[in-house]
């Protein structure tokens, strides 16, 4: 199609697990704590895939028209969002 653009693109994330090291000489404190750092620690890894795509449509020779999308496909410990996008260009 002419004057039209259109591009997909995907993403592979991944995040390895964190270390988390207390510096305090309390023992005290570092057995109050150890429980949340353990659970910190195995929580912090995770992975996204997600896609993007969009395109671009000129109309008119100062008119055009996009949209885009960017979608989760699938993922461990992320935000499973989708996010639409609309615009126009006119140039004068």
């Amino acid at each position: 199609v002419d004057d039209m653009a259109v591009f997909v693109d995907f993403i592979y994330t991944q995040h390895l697990q964190d270390t988390i090291t207390l510096k305090t000489t309390n023992a005290a404190q570092k057995a109050a704590f150890q429980a949340g750092v353990a659970r910190d620690e195995q929580d912090s890894s995770w992975k996204n895939q997600q896609i993007n795509g969009g395109f671009t449509y000129k109309v008119a020779e100062s008119l055009s028209f996009g949209g885009a999308v960017q979608a989760h496909i699938s993922g461990v410990r992320v935000m499973r969002a989708v996010t639409l996008l609309g615009g126009m260009t006119f140039v004068f």
